[in-house]
């Protein structure tokens, strides 16, 4: 090491940039090659005391990723030269693999038990990441929302540091929760207005993640492009602008709705609708009567103007797109998802009449737990190789299929199965999930069953419900 360090030395005294290193095939994965490896990216090395640490027994050198595992307690880290984090790499996996088979051949036998590839790597990456720099930071914008205090709640628990945003820090009525919430971890609560430009840099600094889940919500407004379409294009905007100037930001995860999917015009049923599909924003306009468009309109809107920014920025986007959300949250408004799926057990006429609605509105009721949604934000943003949009949706059900189900389970509330009598035993149109199934998620609430247990507790204690 000492001979090695004076090579290095030596070179620098002369001016010398970069060595030329010959890699074999065993080392490298792609044939016989040459790389050129600066000298400052050696010097980093020299800095983290990479080369001449006694636990890390091996390091693989392959076109700026290095590959480090430290024996004494089992970790691999995979970073670049300068200890900054890829995420572009897709096949990565892949190619630890291949690098993993290799070294695994070369230390002791009384180690490899402890070092295994398939079970381990991926998890052993993701608590590396955690505990090199201590915790991570994730802004929660909105945090006196359902889905956003369900959403600080799932991070503090899984031990990140969390910033959240809302209007007013100083109304408790609203905000309460979010003292509660302290008691589990470390959250600050900053004041910002969608609005204003700069509003939310204090929030973001310092973030890994940004889950933008505050939106305007106004489903009758005066004038829908005043209040609600543009005040969410430039909402969003305005958030990750913050978040570029931050410059710390891995990756924002942009809260939209299936409502930027489902609201377009199917004749028949059959029809499955997955990330491709978009809601109609002329045929909402044209058609759909009072201001209600608005909200799918800006959520189409908002999405697509967030894309287009994050590809001109180079900001990591990944969209989550949820269906009726339900499931206890800490805030203490109760959302209004929840007494639209309980109003067969209530009795609410209004709230009857709304769910038949949005089935005729989207041909089925796709339902998902707000414990699956923000387990979902969380592996989209974790997740290195997520992309672009993703419906979150566990179950496709009918107005009818879940009166049935509540008169069979909850018999002491006479539900009255003849009011959603004029509806289809079946979904005509169902939402698709596939996409976020297929990269590894798993959902925990799939049936009614599981669903309905969970949200008739919470409405017992918040009087949705007689107890």
């Amino acid at each position: 090491m000492r001979r090695l360090h004076e090579w290095y030395l030596q070179a620098c005294r002369n001016c010398d940039r970069y060595l030329t290193v010959a890699v074999r095939d065993e080392h490298y994965f792609r044939g016989k090659e040459e790389v050129n490896l600066e000298f400052e990216e050696l010097f980093q090395l020299f800095n983290q005391d990479a080369l001449d640490k006694s636990v890390i027994s091996c390091y693989c050198l392959f076109h700026f990723i290095i590959l480090i595992i430290e024996l004494n307690n089992g970790v691999v880290l995979v970073m670049d030269s300068k200890r900054k984090e890829h995420g572009e790499w897709a096949n990565m996996t892949a190619l630890l693999q291949r690098a993993w088979k290799w070294f695994i051949n070369t230390v002791p036998d009384k180690l490899r038990m402890e070092l295994t590839f398939k079970d381990r790597l991926q998890k052993l990456i993701t608590q590396q990441k955690m505990s090199a720099g201590g915790r991570k930071t994730a802004c929660v914008t909105g945090g006196n929302g359902y889905i956003a205090s369900a959403l600080i709640k799932m991070l503090l628990h899984k031990g990140y540091s969390v910033k959240t945003t809302v209007r007013d820090p100083d109304d408790m009525e609203k905000n309460s929760h979010l003292i509660d919430l302290q008691s589990l971890g470390p959250l600050e609560i900053f004041r910002a207005e969608l609005d204003i430009d700069g509003s939310f840099d204090e929030a973001v600094a310092g973030c890994h993640y940004a889950f933008l889940v505050a939106a305007p919500m106004n489903l009758n407004p005066e004038n829908p492009e005043k209040d609600v379409v543009e005040p969410a294009v430039r909402g969003t905007l305005n958030v990750m602008k913050s978040c570029v100037r931050a410059g710390s930001v891995k990756r924002v995860i942009l809260t939209s709705s299936i409502a930027a999917v489902s609201s377009r015009p199917l004749q028949g049923d059959g029809h499955v609708l997955d990330e491709e599909s978009w809601s109609d924003v002329e045929f909402l306009r044209a058609f759909v009567k009072s201001g209600a468009w608005a909200y799918p309109v800006s959520k189409v809107l908002l999405e697509k103007e967030a894309c287009r920014f994050a590809l001109e920025n180079g900001i990591s986007l990944v969209t989550l797109c949820p269906v009726v959300t339900v499931g206890a949250a800490p805030t203490p408004k109760v959302q209004t998802s929840i007494p639209i799926i309980l109003s067969l057990l209530s009795g609410d006429e209004a709230m009857i009449e709304t769910m038949k609605q949005i089935e005729m509105a989207t041909g089925s009721i796709p339902m998902v737990h707000v414990d699956d949604l923000c387990r979902a934000e969380i592996f989209v943003a974790e997740e290195e190789s997520a992309r672009g949009r993703y419906i979150c949706c566990s179950l496709n059900t009918t107005a009818k299929e879940i009166a049935r189900f509540l008169a069979v389970t909850y018999p002491q509330y006479n539900v009255n199965i003849d009011r959603v009598a004029d509806l289809g035993d079946r979904p005509r149109i169902c939402v698709s999930s596939a996409k976020l199934i297929g990269e590894g998620f798993e959902y925990r609430y799939k049936t009614l069953e599981q669903i309905y247990d969970d949200v008739v507790d919470y409405a017992k204690a918040t009087g949705i419900l007689p107890a």
